[in-house]
């Protein structure tokens, strides 16, 4: 022990948490006393964390030791996590969840428990919001027995305003993740659905400037229900949040866009363009003007996705079948990839890690249903069982 201390080389397990170190210095003062027998004592020191670490898990960043929200860039206060923690609370004690399950049997609610954020995506995680806000009552009446430091804010009607005000943003924002999760989703589809929530984010701001709470329910309802008075503050904090939301849209999809996918809208439905499309030749063009006359191809349209529409039409007309392959050929979301992913979580576990989940893999990923009845009749069993 000591010849390994003396080298002044150590390496962190990877079982060690991150928060441990060791006092590099307090060996070093002892590794240049070769006749010190003394038993040498690492010591231990524990960074202090000022924040949860669930802000970076629910798509925040630390700047400067402050909550900083990675779409629209706003440092945030720590009350503004105050909901994750109050989960953790219960979910995290096996006997308080119990008996937080019990008292929602007992008080009637629709749901028994709360929900923890997913690792899959970070939006999606916003549930956990809405479901703490349904069960208000239920973890007030929780706490009236436990002693914790959070419980004083399902008191304050201000702070369950905001709470409800995260729900019903964070549920639209999953409501247009969700409708870019599919296997046929291309960038035009994806670029619409972006382009119309940020439309949105901009008549939100003037409902919400008119004291008009209809797009938002749940502000809405809970108002009315508790009689609470939406004050001229909570209004503008709504709107500076909804315009670094905005901005942070922006950013990551500015509106120069928006004329590619004009000039590219020919592919998406070639049967409404009559004009010449600036990309494309007068060769081009001349076999365009052929291909919208079809009407089979019409018909045709109609019934097939959007890609494998192009791709039935390149023996016909190659070049335009190749310009609209290209630039449907982009991946829209990481959908696929995700779909991946988790097959093969579900496929290797544990109990199964030396599997080669690669044949099984390409089995459940692929679009052909194979029949397994014929294919289990079809082989032959070389060795008879006994």
């Amino acid at each position: 022990m000591e010849r390994w201390l003396k080298k002044g080389t150590l390496k962190r397990s990877s079982q060690e948490p991150e928060y441990f170190a060791v006092n590099s210095s307090h060996i070093d003062n002892h590794s240049n006393n070769e006749n010190d027998t003394n038993e040498i004592t690492p010591k231990y020191f524990k960074k202090c964390r000022k924040y949860d670490e669930s802000y970076i898990s629910l798509g925040f960043m630390n700047n400067n030791d402050n909550p900083q929200c990675v779409i629209c860039s706003k440092v945030l206060p720590n009350s503004s996590m105050a909901p994750v923690k109050i989960i953790n609370f219960i979910k995290s004690r096996p006997l308080q969840n119990r008996l937080f399950k019990i008292l929602c049997e007992d008080m009637g609610s629709v749901h028994t428990s709360l929900l923890l954020h997913t690792e899959v995506r970070w939006l999606s995680r916003g549930k956990i919001l809405t479901r703490i806000f349904e069960l208000r009552d239920e973890v007030r009446a929780f706490f009236l027995e436990h002693n914790f430091e959070l419980k004083d804010r399902f008191l304050d009607q201000m702070w369950l305003l905001k709470v409800a005000y995260l729900s019903d943003i964070f549920t639209k924002i999953n409501e247009l993740n969700f409708t870019l999760q599919s296997r046929h989703v291309n960038v035009f589809t994806a670029h619409e659905k972006i382009h119309a929530f940020k439309k949105k984010l901009d008549f939100w701001k003037i409902c919400m400037s008119s004291n008009e709470f209809d797009c938002f329910p749940t502000i809405k309802c809970f108002s009315k229900e508790e009689e609470v008075e939406i004050n001229e503050v909570f209004i503008e904090e709504i709107i500076q949040h909804l315009t670094g939301l905005s901005e942070g849209f922006n950013h990551y999809f500015p509106n120069d866009q928006q004329v590619k996918y004009k000039n590219e809208l020919w592919i998406k439905n070639p049967f409404i363009v009559n004009t010449r499309p600036p990309a494309m030749s007068a060769k081009e063009y001349e076999t365009f003007i052929e291909f919208t006359s079809d009407s089979s191809l019409q018909e045709k349209f109609k019934s097939m996705p959007l890609a494998e529409f192009w791709c039935s039409s390149k023996d016909e007309y190659p070049q335009l079948s190749q310009k609209a392959v290209l630039a449907l050929l982009p991946f829209a979301t990481t959908y696929m990839c995700e779909t991946g992913f988790s097959t093969y979580v579900s496929t290797k576990t544990k109990y199964r890690n030396r599997l080669d989940a690669e044949p099984n893999m390409l089995l459940q990923l692929s679009s052909i249903k194979p029949n397994i009845k014929n294919i289990l009749q079809n082989k032959k069993q070389f060795h008879a069982s006994h």
